[in-house]
């Protein structure tokens, strides 16, 4: 039982609807988790504060995450709950994305006066959006609209199009959806096209790494496919793909390290040469197979620790044969890394 909960969250409806909604998943999975109280903590983040530049024009990753992440970092909250697709590419070093929830509806939408569909709006017609993608993809369609910037919570865009010479605005159904207002979905744009982010209408939970007690609880629903990299002393190898996996590529993927005889510490060039990366494991602790928390993982991948990897069940385990670098100098260290970062690219590029 959880004594507290403290959540951070943007400072809208939306946010506060997404929170309910991630919190009643946890509970249907820990069966009813009993929880004291709950303390929400709401954030102005860059964005919020921001309404005027246009998303294209913006260069930071964070833009609706950093108050958010700030405070996770400094220990004011105990997760943070995002729309999955306002992450940054890669995530802030020191945290973790624990959970990627099931997409609410994919789709990009058009909300329009009169109700009408992308190829019944006048010539001409100006669409309110401020990403940059939607915009390319909309002028590939229909050449004459006129694309306009359009920035604001759901209430204000949709405020901004009731009050203003807009034909239409087109945004994400899911934030319709959770705030009640899918009778204003004038059409759900067909991806070929609008094709929406990946994580459109997901949710995620970021937690600071070390409180693994938080990102086994919300790793429960989390649907991205899970991987055990597995060394001897899960002090080097392991620890290296870990991270690598949760802050460039935790899109697809969450990852977590093990040892069949963890050493307990982590090796000091294999942090030197994370470092160069942007990524601090320092904090990462070499760990055992009874550390994992019931983890259900997809796969197991071996750094090449042959017959001593003890079996774990999973639906598929991988060799990759990486050199050991025990022993070696820092140079070894960054091609083991980067020979690691290889063979990630590989099983994420492989739709299987």
């Amino acid at each position: 039982m959880f004594r507290k909960l403290r959540i951070g969250t943007r400072d809208s409806q939306l946010a506060l609807k997404q929170v309910e909604e991630l919190i009643n998943m946890l509970k249907e999975k820990h069966n009813g988790i009993k929880i004291d109280m709950i303390d929400i903590k709401r954030y102005k983040t860059s964005g919020d504060l921001d309404k005027n530049t246009p998303l294209s024009e913006v260069k930071k990753q964070d833009f609706f995450t950093d108050s958010i992440e700030n405070a996770l970092l400094n220990d004011e909250i105990d997760i943070a709950i995002h729309s999955a697709k306002d992450l940054p590419e890669v995530i802030p070093s020191g945290l973790i994305v624990s959970a990627i929830t099931e997409s609410k509806d994919p789709y990009d939408v058009l909300v329009s006066k009169n109700n009408l569909k992308l190829d019944e709006l006048p010539y001409g017609a100006k669409i309110g959006t401020s990403s940059k993608a939607r915009k390319e993809q909309l002028k590939m369609f229909r050449s004459d609209f006129e694309i306009v910037d359009i920035r604001g919570n759901i209430e204000e865009r949709l405020l901004a199009l009731d009050r203003s010479d807009m034909a239409g605005i087109v945004i994400a159904a899911a934030g319709l959806i959770r705030l009640g207002l899918e009778k204003r979905i004038a059409q759900r744009i067909p991806f070929e096209i609008v094709k929406p982010h990946p994580l459109q209408g997901s949710l995620s939970v970021e937690v600071k790494k070390t409180n693994t007690e938080f990102v086994y609880l919300s790793n429960t629903v989390d649907i991205r496919k899970k991987i055990l990299f597995v060394d001897i002393e899960n002090s080097y190898r392991s620890q290296m793909a870990e991270a690598l996996i949760n802050h460039f590529y935790w899109q697809r993927f969450f990852a977590c390290s093990a040892g069949s005889e963890p050493s307990g510490l982590v090796n000091l060039l294999a942090i030197e040469s994370m470092k160069e990366k942007g990524i601090d494991i320092s904090d990462q602790e070499s760990k055992g197979f009874n550390e994992l928390k019931g983890i259900k993982f997809d796969y197991i991948i071996t750094m090449g620790c042959g017959d001593v990897c003890p079996f774990y069940p999973v639906h598929q385990k991988i060799n990759w044969r990486i050199p050991d670098p025990k022993g070696k100098p820092i140079e070894f260290f960054r091609k083991v890394r980067d020979d690691i970062e290889s063979k990630i690219k590989e099983i994420t590029n492989d739709k299987s």
